[in-house]
């Protein structure tokens, strides 16, 4: 299932290239699978061959960013970067739990689109203009940590 959503977004970009990377979790027979079915402008980066900043680097040159639903620190790192935002839809184990009912909320506030409701040339869901968790995180430890005593 995600080799076909990954072909398919891959092909509606036409000759626009696409950079798709794995991660720790990803199968490790998943790149020779997508090899036979991706289009020319698909370029594969195994996780081994990024650096500690390549993905954030990535985002920042990004327009748009698709990432497997189940993956929220990444799905938040291109929200802020301020990427459009898709989740490739990935099979679900047991009870929808905690990261189910996340992703489902920023698709209800138009933040993420999820693939099955995406069409060829429609834009992603994105982040209001003043969204930067990583601001919001730091103001919060400094409240609560750091706060000076009167």
């Amino acid at each position: 299932k995600m080799v076909e959503q990954v072909t398919a977004i891959a092909q509606s970009a036409g000759e626009c290239p696409c950079v798709l990377t794995t991660s720790r979790r990803t199968p490790s027979n998943f790149l020779s699978l997508l090899q036979r079915e991706a289009p020319a402008n698909l370029e594969m980066v195994p996780v081994e061959d990024t650096g500690p900043t390549w993905v954030a680097e990535r985002l920042e040159e990004s327009s748009f960013a698709w990432i497997s639903e189940d993956s929220v620190s990444m799905t938040y790192e291109a929200l802020t970067a301020g990427c459009q935002v898709g989740l490739l839809e990935t099979p679900m184990r047991g009870a929808p739990g905690r990261v189910v009912r996340g992703a489902a909320a920023l698709q209800r506030d138009g933040w993420v689109t999820s693939f099955s409701d995406w069409r060829p040339g429609q834009e992603l869901g994105r982040a209001p203009e003043d969204f930067n968790e990583a601001n919001r995180c730091a103001k919060a430890i400094l409240e609560r940590w750091f706060r000076s005593e009167s």
